[in-house]
């Protein structure tokens, strides 16, 4: 089918009848007649897969702008379709669908089941009638759409026993059904969609043992959340939900400027007049210390080591007398420049850079030392990084305050975590936080970058390890999704 469909027409006769044209539509030669997004393409699968047989030509699937989701407005029917008989005759002017259900008839209004969904308003596709909602959440107040097939709806026939027939029937007897509980329905991880997003609410969720809310169960995972929502806080909109433009905003903010550096390593320089650099390395402490005397011999650094991963190189500075100036009969003041090494050993790890002022150094040798720095943090990285750094996105050093939230796959999300941002990039963070995290996934939320307050990212995680300030946090962003 793929060869077909490079220079001609593909054969969609093996696939089964309701399939064909939800597939036909996703390989349409013209890019504006496809689906826009992949979740869309499944949703019109499910439609397709719950739906019986259309008889009429007219019924077909949606177009492009149509509504993805049930029409939560009409009510679900009172009475159920007789399982032998052909549907009663409709005059609104719409086209139905010929044929029954044979394996499940419509479930009454109030009976808690899940009816099918409709077709989007004024089109001429067969129509679904119900009320399809869910009730699963934090709290039992949560109301949220549900994006899955229809289940069977319980109740029909007692198993085992005899099977009443229809009314209206011609006396069969029902085939009996029978109904199984099935594990907890992992929760899909869907882009939200605005003509749902109305009908979410919240409501304050009841503490648990001890005063804490959580754990929460979440009813669905969206790549970006409200953290009212982790918070177990009700009444929070989802208006405008951001996506991947979140996290280049968050990225931008590590900058001042908001102007990312063009390449990896590069210095940046904040707005307190501090200037750092990020870049990979497999530098091992005693080798560095080696290295680093080209730094000290060129510069005139006192280099000391605090600790095994750290080298501090100073330069003092007489006030009044420039950055060329070593002595100094007043309080201690020049720049540092601040190593901290990977703890990693001989594996690959991040080495940091940070060069700033230290005590009250004069003005002119402030305006000096802001011109040197950019070229010290440059030749000190040259003498450093032993490794190509391959990565997608560029790393920026950045130092905000964020919360963690641990979720599961079936939706549970464990008290949050407090920490601190190490870098980030467009694609992912690296975070110290205060204890072991136990999930593959978290929200993270940064509390200390105004364009992202209030809204927490879906982050997988790809390494955990202890750290000297607590557990070093690393993953990738899955706005994705």
């Amino acid at each position: 089918m793929m060869l077909q469909h490079v220079s001609a027409q593909p054969d969609l006769t093996p696939l089964p009848a309701p399939d064909r044209p939800a597939v036909a539509r996703a390989l349409a030669k013209n890019p504006a007649e496809r689906f826009r997004t992949c979740v869309e393409f499944l949703h019109a699968l499910i439609i397709a897969e719950s739906a019986p047989v259309p008889t009429s030509p007219s019924s077909v699937l949606p177009s492009a702008g149509a509504s993805r989701f049930p029409n939560l407005t009409q009510p679900a029917p009172n009475t159920y379709t007789p399982l032998n008989n052909p549907p009663p005759q409709h005059h609104s002017g719409q086209t139905h669908f010929g044929g029954a259900d044979k394996t499940m008839p419509r479930p009454q209004s109030g009976s808690g089941a899940f009816p099918y969904p409709s077709a989007p308003p004024g089109s001429n596709h067969g129509q679904y009638t119900g009320d399809r909602t869910a009730r699963v959440g934090v709290t039992p107040s949560l109301t949220i759409p549900a994006l899955i097939t229809p289940r069977k709806p319980p109740g029909l026939v007692t198993p085992g026993g005899p099977s009443a027939p229809a009314s209206g029937t011609s006396g069969a007897p029902t085939p009996p059904m029978t109904t199984t509980p099935g594990p907890r329905a992992r929760p899909q991880l869907i882009e939200p969609d605005p003509e749902i997003l109305d009908l979410i609410a919240l409501t304050p969720g009841a503490p648990k043992a001890g005063g804490s809310r959580w754990p929460l169960q979440l009813p669905r995972i969206w790549p970006v959340m409200p953290v009212a929502w982790l918070n177990g806080i009700g009444g929070h909109p989802f208006d405008h939900p951001p996506t991947g433009d979140l996290a280049q905003a968050i990225t931008r903010a590590a900058c001042p400027d908001g102007s990312i550096p063009p390449g990896s390593g590069e210095p940046v320089r904040f707005a307190d007049g501090t200037w750092a650099s990020l870049f990979p390395s497999r530098q091992i402490s005693g080798v560095a210390r080696v290295k680093l005397d080209v730094a000290r011999e060129r510069w005139g650094f006192e280099v000391t080591q605090p600790d095994p991963s750290t080298f501090l190189l100073r330069r003092a500075a007489q006030s009044g007398s420039g950055i060329l100036s070593r002595w100094s009969g007043k309080k201690p003041a020049g720049l540092e420049i601040v190593i901290q090494l990977p703890t990693t050993g001989s594996l690959m790890g991040g080495v940091e850079l940070t060069g700033r002022l230290y005590g009250t150094p004069s003005p002119e040798f402030a305006k000096e030392a802001d011109l040197a720095l950019p070229q010290m943090l440059s030749d000190i990285r040259k003498l450093l990084q032993n490794v190509e750094d391959r990565r997608r996105d560029i790393r920026l050093p950045a130092s905000f305050p964020i919360s963690l939230y641990p979720v599961h796959g079936d939706g549970t999300v464990l008290a949050p975590l407090p920490g601190k941002c190490r870098n980030v990039s467009f694609s992912g963070v690296c975070c110290v936080v205060s204890g072991p995290v136990d999930a593959a996934h978290v929200f993270v939320a940064f509390e200390g970058v105004p364009v992202a307050a209030g809204w927490a990212i879906l982050t997988r995680l790809s390494r955990a390890n202890p750290d000297s300030e607590g557990h070093l946090i690393a993953g990738r962003f899955r706005v994705d999704l």
